[in-house]
């Protein structure tokens, strides 16, 4: 349901496709939705991605407004930290 509902906003004109951000609990789900959003249109643009994915895309791309960070940081998961 919710794949059909961003191919009619995006067919409608209702939403240009880089305004639509779908968030999900795993990869895999991410990808499923994302393939099936593209079978029924193309339109490149959409963030459709997991709540950590999307954050992490976030700070790498703006991560120059905290002063003193780069691009190319690293993000470790519980047992590498520890």
């Amino acid at each position: 349901m919710i794949t059909r509902r961003i191919a009619w906003l995006i067919g409608s004109g209702r939403a240009a496709a880089h305004e639509i951000l779908a968030i999900t609990f795993t990869n895999k789900a991410a990808r499923e939705m994302r393939e099936r959003v593209e079978a029924l249109l193309s339109s490149p643009g959409m963030w459709i991605c997991t709540f950590h994915s999307m954050c992490a895309r976030i700070l790498r791309r703006e991560i120059e407004v905290l002063g003193g960070w780069t691009r190319d940081f690293s993000i470790y998961d519980t047992h590498d930290r520890n």
